[in-house]
């Protein structure tokens, strides 16, 4: 190339001389993308020395019952079938709640409650359906020991999941130094760790568990809190109004740990909350918790810490909301005395030989969801 006579300018230099024009430093989209796996590792954590890990949950003996016959029963029948008659034994006192009739049960034949009907209350016909509440015991004077009654405890089962996230760049590119801030090498590892939380994330919200056998090792997956959550599912089919989300609030809070609860919302949802007149809503706004942004919404029976969940979103998710008991939820994560295989950071992970820089994120982890009665689900908020 022959010699360049005069001023140099920008229009007669080569291109590749000139720095490229971008911010020194990279700026990351959604620097706060997973609520869940923020809130859970601040929740006590739980070891398990097996990628198979159990827990019990025990209720109480249920009291509600109702009357299962469609033609009902005339105010003086004494035979009543029942739905469960496993929750009633002789000396049960059962309210109809209807009626304000009260009955005792003198024997019970699988279904079937023989009753003394009318007790201080005057006796009225049954229609199916219709509510018994068992309010306790009336036992006759002198009488022997009754039988003992008992719930057993129910085992519940979930799954340690191995989550792994790759980040790998030639020993060349390694040492090349790049035009912005921070070095490729450390923005990519940056990035991963990032991935590797949405991957945990998406889990504990969705996933299904499962093992298949069929390769060489098992693979597992772990269940997550949306599929747990199976209890109290309401669906808006349309338009929120404010007293069809108390309506949703009131079954959500009658079992709880604690007087909060966190919600995770799709925009949609928070911007609808968040229109509700203060006089019928109580919010209050801007918050943050461990680096989450969240509004409190107070209901009569507990706080709602409400958060955007930007996971929350496409056609069917953007129109929901979970409403979750951090009380009753554990992360799992695989552990014994040989070291733990919570997140953590394999560094030079490359095949022997290979020209490269290559490490990898991985978690063994699960999530331990109690009691379903203390969460809830709305779906289908379309406005």
């Amino acid at each position: 190339m022959p010699p360049f006579e005069g001023a140099r300018g920008t229009g007669n230099v080569l291109a590749d001389q000139k720095e490229i024009d971008m911010a020194k430093r990279i700026a990351q989209l959604e620097p706060n993308k997973t609520p869940l796996v923020v809130f859970t590792n601040q929740c006590p954590k739980k070891a398990t020395h097996n990628n198979d890990f159990d827990w019990l949950e025990h209720e109480h003996i249920p009291r509600f019952d109702r009357v299962n016959n469609g033609a009902g029963y005339a105010d003086d029948a004494t035979s009543i079938v029942v739905d469960n008659g496993t929750y009633h034994w002789a000396d049960q006192l059962l309210y109809v709640s209807r009626t304000g009739e009260v009955m005792r049960v003198s024997s019970v034949s699988t279904n079937t409650l023989t009753v003394v009907r009318g007790i201080d209350s005057s006796e009225q016909a049954l229609v199916d359906n219709d509510e018994l509440i068992w309010i306790g015991g009336a036992a006759q004077e002198g009488a022997d020991v009754g039988e003992a009654h008992s719930q057993n405890p129910v085992k519940l089962t979930n799954r340690i999941q191995i989550f792994r996230t790759p980040v790998e760049m030639t020993d060349s590119m390694y040492h090349t130094s790049t035009e912005h801030n921070p070095h490729d090498w450390d923005f990519q590892r940056s990035e991963a760790g990032v991935e590797h939380a949405l991957d945990m994330e998406y889990a504990l919200l969705f996933s299904r568990g499962s093992i298949d056998t069929t390769g060489a090792h098992p693979r597992r997956t772990t269940k997550g809190a949306y599929n747990f959550a199976d209890q109290n599912n309401a669906n808006a089919g349309g338009t929120l109004t404010e007293s069809e989300l108390y309506n949703f609030l009131t079954p959500a809070f009658r079992y709880k740990t604690n007087k909060a609860k966190l919600g995770l919302a799709s925009a949609l949802v928070v911007d609808v909350i968040n229109g509700f007149g203060r006089s019928k809503v109580q919010i209050s706004q801007s918050e943050t918790v461990f680096g989450v942004d969240m509004m409190r919404v107070v209901s009569p029976h507990g706080t709602l810490n409400l958060v955007t969940h930007w996971r929350f979103e496409g056609d069917k998710l953007g129109n929901e909301m979970l409403v979750l008991d951090l009380g009753q939820i554990v992360k799992r994560y695989l552990a014994n005395e040989k070291g733990s295989l919570d997140t953590y950071i394999k560094p030079n992970v490359a095949g022997n030989g290979e020209e490269m820089k290559k490490d990898e994120y991985r978690t063994h982890m699960g999530l331990q969801f109690g009691l379903p009665k203390m969460h809830a689900k709305l779906t289908g908020v379309t406005g």
